[in-house]
C-alpha cells in the first residue's frame, strides 16, 4: 500500500543521493467527517510522518472532507492584512481619490481573495460570504460610514459589482483550457469527473443563463463569450440592486431606510461628488445624509431599543415634526440662516430652482452637483462651531 511506496521513495532517494524534509511531509486521511482520524501511522526512513488535519500547499489550504471553508478563512486573513496596509497608506492622505482608491483594491486585494477561484468558484455564496466581508469593510472605510449604513446604499454610491463576476470569468477561462487541452491525463480526468460534478454543473448553468450561444460554440470563441457573460451578468446584478433598492419588505416590518435616497438614486455608477470632494471627512458627511447613516431622529430611533415608532421620532428643537431628511433639509426653523445660504448657491447652478416646490427642491439638492454646498450645510447645522471665532472651515469640524 501507501507505506510499500514510502520505502520505494526512500529507496530511490539512497540511490540518487536524494534528501526529503520530514517536517515538511505529512499525512493527511480523506474522510466525509473532516476528523483527523487516530491510528493512522506512515513511516519514511523508519521516522514517523506527522498526520493533519489541515495542510497548506501553494498558498491553498486542504482538509479531509474536500470542502474549502479553511481556505476561504485563510484567504480572508491575508487580504484582511494586506487591506490594512492599504488603508493605512491611504491614510496618510486625507485628500485621496475614491477612484484610484477603488482601483487599488483590484489590483492589489481582489488578486488575494480570488487565488485559486477556479477550482472553488461554485462554493461561494452569492449574498453572504468573506468576498464581501472584506470587500464591504473597505467600502465602508472609503466613504465613511457606519457599520449600520446599508450595502445597497454604498453598492450604489461607488457602483461597484461584486468580485463573484471576475471569479466567473476566471472560470470560464479554466474550463475552457481543459477543454482544449492536449495533456491526456488532465483531460481524461475532466471527462470522468464532468457527469457528477458540481463544479461543471455550475459551469453549464452559467452558459446556459447568460451565454447567446450553445456550450460547443463558447469553445470556439471563449473571449467573446466571456464577454456577453460579463455584461449579463452585470445588467442582472444592477436589475437585482434595483430591486433591493425598491423592497420594501426586505427589513422584517421595519421599512426600507432608503425609501428617501431611491427617489433621486436613479442611475447605477459612481457618484461624481466622490470625486469631487477630496477630503473623506467633509465627503462622508454628504455619504452619511444620502443613504441614511446619520444622527437624525428617524434614524436614531429605528436602532435605539425598544425601537421608536417612526411617526414619533420628533425633532428635539421641534418637538411636533418628525426629523427626517425632508424636516432637516426644507423645515426645521433651526437651519433657517443656513438653508438660505444653500438656496443661493443652489440658483447659482439651477436659477429655475425658486420655481420649483419643496420636494422638487429637496431631491434636486441631494442630486445636484453643488454637493460642496450640502457639505457645508450640513457641517454647519449637525457640528457647529464650538465657541465665537472658531474657523468652521477646518476639517475637524467634518469628523462625525
Amino acid at each position: 500500500g501507501l507505506q510499500s511506496c514510502l520505502d520505494k521513495l526512500h529507496c530511490y532517494c539512497l540511490k540518487w543521493k536524494l534528501s526529503i524534509s520530514i517536517k515538511k511531509s505529512k499525512v493527511m486521511v480523506f474522510n466525509k467527517s473532516n476528523h483527523l482520524l487516530k491510528g493512522t501511522l506512515l513511516t519514511y526512513n523508519g521516522l514517523a510522518l506527522d498526520v493533519v488535519k489541515e495542510y497548506c500547499y501553494l498558498g491553498f489550504v486542504i482538509t479531509p472532507n474536500g470542502k474549502f471553508k479553511a481556505n476561504f478563512q485563510n484567504l480572508k486573513l491575508k487580504a484582511t492584512k494586506a487591506l490594512f496596509s492599504l488603508r493605512k497608506g491611504i491614510s496618510y492622505n486625507g485628500n485621496f481619490s475614491v477612484k484610484v482608491a477603488l482601483d487599488l483594491f483590484d489590483h492589489l486585494i481582489v488578486p488575494i481573495l480570488t487565488y485559486g477561484c477556479e477550482i472553488w468558484g461554485n462554493e461561494v455564496n452569492d449574498k453572504s460570504n468573506f468576498l464581501n466581508d472584506v470587500s464591504f469593510s473597505f467600502y465602508r472605510y472609503l466613504l465613511g460610514v457606519s457599520k449600520h449604513a446599508p450595502q445597497t446604499g454604498i453598492i450604489g454610491e461607488l457602483g461597484r459589482y461584486p468580485i463573484k463576476i471576475v471569479i466567473v470569468k476566471r472560470m470560464l477561462k479554466y474550463w475552457h483550457s481543459l477543454v482544449i487541452s492536449d495533456d491526456i491525463l488532465l483531460r481524461s480526468a475532466y471527462l470522468s469527473a464532468r457527469c457528477h460534478s458540481k463544479w461543471f454543473e455550475f459551469i453549464q448553468n452559467i452558459l446556459g443563463t447568460y451565454s447567446e450561444s450553445n456550450i460547443w460554440s463558447a469553445v470556439c470563441n471563449i473571449n467573446a463569450t466571456v464577454k456577453i457573460i460579463q455584461n449579463n451578468l452585470r445588467k442582472h446584478y444592477q436589475v437585482s440592486w434595483y430591486s433591493e433598492l425598491h423592497n420594501d419588505n426586505r427589513t422584517h416590518g421595519m421599512g426600507n431606510k432608503l425609501r428617501m435616497y431611491r427617489e433621486f438614486k436613479t442611475k447605477f455608477g459612481l457618484e461624481n461628488y466622490l470625486m469631487d470632494i477630496k477630503n473623506i471627512n467633509c465627503r462622508k458627511l454628504v455619504t452619511k445624509l444620502r443613504i441614511s447613516d446619520h444622527h437624525l431622529q428617524i434614524e436614531l430611533g429605528r436602532r435605539s431599543k425598544p425601537r421608536i415608532p417612526p411617526d414619533s421620532r420628533f425633532c428635539k428643537f421641534c418637538v411636533t415634526s418628525v426629523e427626517d431628511e425632508f424636516h432637516y433639509l426644507m423645515k426645521c426653523p433651526k437651519y433657517s440662516s443656513d438653508r438660505e445660504v444653500l438656496f443661493s448657491a443652489m440658483k447659482v447652478y439651477y436659477p429655475i430652482f425658486d420655481s420649483l416646490n419643496e420636494r422638487e427642491k429637496f431631491l434636486y439638492i441631494l442630486s445636484s452637483d453643488d454637493t460642496l454646498s450640502l457639505m457645508k450645510y450640513i457641517r454647519n447645522t449637525m457640528f457647529p462651531p464650538a465657541a465665537k471665532g472658531t474657523d468652521i472651515n477646518k476639517s475637524v469640524l467634518c469628523n462625525v
